[in-house]
């Protein structure tokens, strides 16, 4: 699995297609990032629940004013997973701005519809994959670093909106002086 199984996906696809080789890359992108805001809306959509039925536990804690040491600590606990909880609403909320659950459907259809782009996915995950490990392997970075991006499976490098304050972040390096 490298880059050229890769380039062989995306040019099946544009011969099946009769389209050229960018239309085709834009494609796969288009549909990668279908992927990759599906995952989050379902993630979305998982920890909505989770901290429906945190709050409701944490109500019904509370309503108890003559609480047991065990049913304080279980309050404090339940108390912080739901800031957490809410917390990563906030996040997956802000990541999905500009983008639909109606929009990510339809790029998902194009998805699941065209097993090339499909097997480009297993193809570029593989080597996201390897790469990360050397970097784990090698000590550039941490496994748990290595953990947080293997979980970010479906993101599509370059695909990315930036607010401001993240764009100012950057560094950028040179030659010379």
């Amino acid at each position: 699995i490298n880059m050229e199984a890769f380039k062989g996906q995306v040019q099946a696809y544009a011969d099946r297609h009769g389209i050229d080789i960018n239309t085709a890359l834009e494609d796969f992108s288009d549909a990668y990032e279908a992927n990759r805001v599906t995952d989050l809306y379902n993630k979305l959509d998982k920890t909505k629940a989770e901290l429906t039925r945190t709050q409701a536990k944490v109500d019904s804690l509370r309503r108890n004013r003559q609480r047991s040491k065990a049913e304080e600590k279980e309050l404090s606990i339940k108390s912080e997973f739901l800031k957490k909880l809410q917390g990563d609403v906030a996040t997956y909320s802000e990541q999905l701005q500009g983008f639909s659950r109606q929009e990510a459907q339809q790029g998902m259809q194009q998805f699941n519809a065209n097993p090339e782009i499909q097997e480009g996915m297993k193809i570029w995950n593989t080597m996201r994959e390897r790469t990360i490990q050397l970097l784990v392997d090698t000590g550039v970075k941490t496994e748990a670093l290595a953990e947080k991006w293997l979980d970010n499976s479906a993101y599509v490098p370059f695909q990315r909106v930036m607010n401001e304050e993240e764009a100012n972040d950057l560094m950028v390096s040179r030659k010379g002086i």
